[in-house]
């Protein structure tokens, strides 16, 4: 598990028939890895892609979705997490243990 990275989709995951990218979204997220934290299986990390659809609505009709600060509040939650100030988007990079 110490090396294992987790790849997810952003918010257009999800979607189609077949789905071809999972989508979890906070909550799950949040539940998988205090789960795996408490058997001792944390993975190291998330990667998800793409950068480019932070902020997008969940599966193209939901609330916005930020991953990264998301991923940020589960993976290190002790950190102060920014907002949307003065119309950025709000990116915090996820550091690997």
């Amino acid at each position: 598990p110490q090396q294992l990275v987790l790849g997810i989709a952003n918010a257009w995951g999800g979607r189609g028939d077949p789905v071809k990218a999972l989508y979890l979204d906070q909550a799950q997220l949040s539940q998988a890895w205090a789960g795996m934290t408490k058997l001792g299986l944390a993975p190291r990390g998330f990667g998800f892609w793409s950068l480019a659809d932070e902020g997008k609505p969940e599966r193209g009709d939901g609330p916005p979705v930020f991953l990264a600060q998301e991923l940020s509040k589960i993976v290190n939650p002790e950190l102060p997490v920014g907002g949307e100030e003065e119309g950025r988007t709000p990116l915090h990079v996820v550091g690997l243990k």
